[in-house]
């Protein structure tokens, strides 16, 4: 396995299997009880959020490098989160009923990414929680968060074919399809389906820019 993350408190691991992406972790928390577990991140639809997260984290990161080197911008409002939530506290990470001004990005079974933000610093955690509810959590730096990023592209990728659900409800449903070929998008309706595919690679360099725009949350010119 690779390190991914490392403290005075404990590691992370990493490994690209057939189940996925699989994280180890050994760690203690600040109690000094020990935390041993293995996870994994399985689905396409677990992976594809993961890097949604981490993705968010990287830029959440370079706001506030850049708030930080420009002093003009140092007095501005503190530029807001793309995914918002709160926490109770360490002892409550995984409840988030709480009333304090920590920001969730994503969370999962047995772990979840958050920020906190203390005089205009700001700090991301990786907070895992065993079966027995014991919480360790890592302090994460920037080359952390490249490296999980790079991990689940890896895992992603490691797929021959992925096979997913955009949209499903009443009145529209929307699969994809994505292998080596190309992707191919099935549409439903209740009164007609059509399918059609995107392989050539202008085509999916288009796709993939005008997508990275919405996500970036730019203006999307025709």
């Amino acid at each position: 396995m690779n390190t991914l993350i490392a403290n005075q408190y404990g590691r992370v691991q990493g490994e690209v299997g057939g189940n996925g992406l699989v994280l180890s972790v050994a760690a203690e928390t600040p109690r000094r009880e020990s935390v041993h577990l293995q996870m994994s991140v399985d689905s396409v639809e677990q992976q594809l959020y993961l890097l949604a997260i981490l993705r968010a984290v990287e830029r959440r990161i370079e706001q506030f490098q850049l708030r930080d080197s420009n002093a003009a911008e140092s007095q501005a409002r503190e530029p807001e989160s793309p995914f918002e939530g709160t926490l109770c506290g360490e002892g409550e990470l995984f409840h988030a009923n709480g009333t304090s001004k920590n920001k969730i990005y994503g969370r999962f079974a047995q772990f979840l990414i958050y920020e906190q933000v203390d005089q205009g610093r700001l700090r991301v955690f990786f907070a895992v929680r065993d079966e027995s509810k014991r919480v360790a959590r890592f302090d994460l730096h920037p080359g952390e968060v490249q490296a999980l990023r790079a991990f689940a592209l890896r895992s992603l990728f490691s797929c021959e074919q992925i096979d997913f659900l955009l949209r499903d409800d009443l009145s529209l449903t929307v699969a994809l399809n994505a292998s080596g070929q190309g992707m191919r998008f099935d549409v439903q309706t209740p009164v007609w389906r059509s399918q059609f595919a995107v392989a050539k690679g202008n085509e999916l360099a288009t796709l993939a820019v005008f997508a990275r725009r919405t996500i970036n949350q730019e203006r999307v010119v025709p």
